[in-house]
C-alpha cells in the first residue's frame, strides 16, 4: 500500500483520507435508506464498512505513509537537524539545559527560519503532525511545532527526547488580586489555593519536551525558554518555571519519573543557562554562518512545505 501512497503527492494523500472518511460515514450509516433492496442494502452496508476500514488504517498508518512530497522535505529536514546537531558540538553543549535555551534564542533570532524571520502564529495555520514541525523554518510556528524539533535535535546528539502536552498556565502576582479581590481581604490563603486549582486548564493547550540524560529527567519549554522543575518529595504533577507552570497527566508524569527519578539541582540548571545564554552573545558570527550555510536548504524547505498544505 505505502507504494502507490510513495507516487501521489501529499494533498491527494489527504483527500483520498477525506473522501474515505465522507464515504464510509454515508454508506455505513443508513443503507436502508438508500434502497428497500435487502441485496443492494447488504452491498451498501459492505462497501461502507470496506470505506470504514481504509479510513481506518489511513488514520492508524499515517506516520508510516510517505508520500514522495513528503519525503523530499523530510529528507531537506534531517539533513537541517544534522546541521544544527554539529553545531551544538562545536558549540560544546552537551547537556539538555543548555541546547533547550540555546535552541530558543536561535529560534527567535530567525536562525532556524527561511529568510531569518520567525514569529509564533497563534491560529491554527497546520494542525497535521507529520508536517508540523517543518513550520518552524517556513517562520510561522506555534508550541506543537516548536517542541518536535526540540526533540529530534536532542535525539540527533545522542539524547532521548520527545514531546508531552501539558495545561500551562502563566503566573502573574497581580491575577490572584484580580480574580479574587473581595475574598482576598478575608483569607489570603484559601483564595490562594482556590486560584492554584482553577488557574489551569483541564485539556491540554501546551507541547512541551521532555528529555532524558542518562538517570536525569528535563522539561523543557522551547517556545517560553523555559526549564520545568518538579517536586522530587511529593506526588505533585505540576510543573514549575520562571513565570509559567503546567500540569501534566499524573500517569504519565509518574511513569517519566520512575525511569528518571532525578533532576539537576537548581544551581546547576541556572548555571548552565547562563553558560547558554553567554554562548550566544560571544557566537553571533557562527550563527550568521550557519545560517548562511542552510540558507537555501531553509528555502527550499519552506517552498515544498507551503505547497503541500
Amino acid at each position: 500500500m505505502n507504494s502507490v501512497f510513495n507516487k501521489i503527492s501529499y494533498k491527494e494523500y489527504n483527500l483520498i483520507k477525506d473522501i474515505s472518511n465522507q464515504l464510509a460515514l454515508i454508506l455505513s450509516s443508513a443503507p436502508r435508506l438508500i434502497t428497500d433492496d435487502v441485496v443492494i442494502g447488504n452491498v451498501t452496508s459492505i462497501a461502507g464498512i470496506s470505506m470504514l476500514a481504509v479510513s481506518i488504517y489511513l488514520r492508524l498508518s499515517h506516520k508510516n505513509i510517505e508520500t514522495y512530497d513528503y519525503k523530499e522535505v523530510n529528507e531537506l529536514y534531517k539533513e537541517v537537524i544534522k546541521n544544527y546537531a554539529k553545531l551544538n558540538n562545536d558549540l560544546d553543549v552537551k547537556n539538555p539545559v543548555e541546547a533547550s535555551i540555546l535552541f530558543s534564542n536561535l529560534l527567535y533570532l530567525g536562525y532556524l527560519s527561511a529568510n531569518r524571520s520567525f514569529r509564533i502564529e497563534n491560529s491554527t495555520i497546520d494542525t497535521d503532525k507529520d508536517i508540523g514541525k517543518y513550520n518552524v523554518i517556513v517562520g510561522k510556528a506555534v508550541c506543537r511545532h516548536i517542541a518536535p524539533f526540540l526533540a529530534d535535535v536532542l535525539n540527533e546528539m545522542g539524547i532521548d527526547a520527545k514531546t508531552l502536552g501539558v495545561s500551562s498556565a502563566k503566573i502573574n502576582s497581580s491575577t490572584i488580586e484580580e480574580v479574587y479581590l473581595p475574598e482576598l481581604k478575608q483569607n489570603i490563603s484559601i483564595v490562594t489555593q482556590e486560584y492554584e486549582k482553577e488557574r489551569f486548564t483541564p485539556y491540554t493547550n501546551h507541547v512541551i519536551t521532555v528529555a532524558k540524560q542518562e538517570d536525569m529527567l528535563y522539561f523543557l519549554d522551547p517556545t517560553n525558554a523555559v526549564i520545568y522543575r518538579y517536586n522530587e518529595n511529593s506526588k505533585d504533577n505540576i510543573l514549575h518555571g520562571d513565570n509559567v507552570d503546567a500540569r501534566t497527566n499524573k500517569h504519565k508524569m509518574s511513569r517519566l519519573i520512575k525511569m528518571s527519578p532525578k533532576q539537576l539541582t537548581l544551581t546547576k540548571q541556572n548555571a548552565l543557562i547562563e553558560q547558554a545564554n553567554q554562548k550566544v552573545s560571544n557566537n553571533m558570527d557562527l550563527f550568521d554562518k550557519f545560517y548562511q550555510e542552510n540558507e537555501d536548504l531553509y528555502y527550499e524547505i519552506k517552498m515544498k512545505t507551503l505547497r503541500m498544505k
